[in-house]
């Protein structure tokens, strides 16, 4: 008798258990961005990933940066891949330069509202802001980008 309510308090453990670690994980696939850090902060430019992708030190702590690769959103630029055509690889490396030199003329970096999906993380998507304009505008002036809402079959070149 004893042994029967052991095992079934054991087996009802494991049953438990299990549905949490189930739980758990369907719950991390399904992560979201949130607004980790609300509001604008200073920025020192570090490097440049892709043209809309720019490795920051980002002061959201007084006296503490932290280096968040951030992706600028609603912006598309051309990504090298095994299929690209020789214009976009062009397209795509006169991007990156032009970010870099962009960042090298800017005296003030400004970026706002972090979307993360958690504040451990190094990715981050925001609007990145300077005294010359925003990044983004730009990259669409100067043809390095477009819309996100422009389909991805709509050729670069």
């Amino acid at each position: 008798m004893i042994f029967r309510k052991t095992l079934k308090i054991r087996l009802s453990t494991v049953v438990i258990s299990s549905a949490l670690c189930i739980f758990s994980v369907m719950s991390t696939a399904k992560t979201k961005n949130f607004n980790a850090y609300p509001g604008t902060y200073s920025a020192k430019f570090v490097s440049v990933n892709k043209a809309n992708s720019i490795y920051l030190m980002v002061a959201v702590w007084d006296g503490f940066p932290k280096k968040i690769r951030v992706t600028i959103p609603g912006v598309r630029v051309p990504v090298i891949h095994s299929k690209s055509k020789s214009c976009e690889i062009e397209l795509a490396n006169k991007a990156v330069l032009y970010a870099k030199e962009f960042f090298a003329t800017v005296q003030s970096i400004k970026v706002s509202d972090i979307q993360m999906e958690r504040t451990d993380m190094i990715d981050g998507v925001a609007s990145i802001s300077t005294e010359l304009g925003s990044l983004s505008s730009k990259l669409i002036q100067n043809g390095f980008a477009r819309s996100s809402s422009i389909a991805d079959s709509v050729p670069w070149c």
